[in-house]
């Protein structure tokens, strides 16, 4: 007898193939998410919405953002979407190149730089 029965097909093998699930996600939901096989086929993903457009990487294409930081924003820092859309980091960091260093002329030509006269 098989493990997992959902309508009248016996195995996960076939239940996915049937119902059109990856069988990997079906495993995944009912080994890591501990569903049973009807919650595993019966779940929908919540899909992420933004003006009319669905999907974290068609939001992030539209807003100019990459993907991965809008993921990294509502996931890791728990913003709502809207304010990782809008999110602008702190650029009171800001990094300036030394273009004329106050050293000597010895250490300039140590260093394979230009000596300016």
């Amino acid at each position: 007898m098989a493990k997992y029965e959902y309508h009248g097909i016996s195995g996960l093998k076939n239940i996915a193939a049937y119902t059109g699930i990856p069988f990997s996600t079906l495993q995944a939901r009912i080994n890591k998410s501990g569903m049973n096989i009807e919650q595993a086929v019966m779940f929908r993903p919540h899909v992420i919405s933004y003006n009319g457009i669905q999907g974290i990487d068609a939001i992030a294409h539209a807003n100019g953002i990459s993907p991965m930081t809008l993921r990294h924003r509502i996931y890791n820092k728990k913003m709502m979407i809207e304010e990782a859309i809008k999110y602008q980091p702190s650029t009171s960091q800001q990094f300036i190149g030394v273009r004329h260093p106050d050293i000597s002329d010895v250490w300039k030509l140590a260093l394979g730089m230009r000596i300016e006269k």
